[in-house]
């Protein structure tokens, strides 16, 4: 961002404060390439920047500049937006209800890759006795379906488990997802 006084008085930034943690600001003075055409006297640079470990979920507050202008000691802008997981699985969890044998194709996971380089899922595995995975890529390190087949192995009655799923990521080397149901 760049800030300036609308009555064309100088003024100096003091300090700049975000609203979260994982968001830093700096400010200095507007190189003269970076100054706003429409802007007169002093001009100021604010930038923010989301560190890589940003807890995932919405962004939605304001960064608030202290300046020493005599008429507006202080400056906010909007953050908005929204911190994305490196990998999602949808849905987070998995209630299947009651099913029956007669349709044993139950659903799917989606799992997407957010990251810029690809990240392979290498393996899916449950330790629901009678669930059957299968692994399709959709978009090789991107985009990855996980299939939800019923098999004559699952015993009748209520059944809850993980399906456990992993990636070649150090980082996130392991995906759980609760799944539970019930065989009639």
């Amino acid at each position: 961002q760049t800030v300036w006084a609308v009555d064309g008085r100088d003024f100096n930034v003091l300090a700049v404060k975000t609203p979260y943690p994982f968001l830093t600001a700096t400010f200095r003075e507007a190189t003269p390439a970076e100054r706003r055409p429409e802007g007169t006297g002093k001009q100021w640079r604010v930038e923010t920047v989301l560190s890589p470990d940003s807890a995932v979920g919405p962004l939605a507050d304001w960064v608030e500049i202290t300046t020493d202008h005599p008429k507006q000691k202080t400056i906010k802008f909007a953050v908005s937006g929204m911190v994305r997981p490196v990998i999602a699985v949808t849905p987070a969890t998995a209630d299947l209800g009651p099913r029956t044998l007669e349709n044993p194709k139950v659903g799917s996971f989606k799992v997407q890759v957010f990251s810029t380089e690809g990240i392979a899922v290498t393996k899916v595995e449950t330790d629901v006795k009678g669930l059957q995975l299968q692994l399709e890529p959709l978009t090789v390190g991107h985009i990855y379906k996980i299939g939800l087949t019923l098999t004559k192995d699952l015993p009748k009655g209520e059944f809850s488990g993980i399906v456990r799923i992993y990636t070649d990521s150090p980082k996130a080397p392991l995906l759980e997802v609760p799944i539970r149901g019930r065989l009639d």
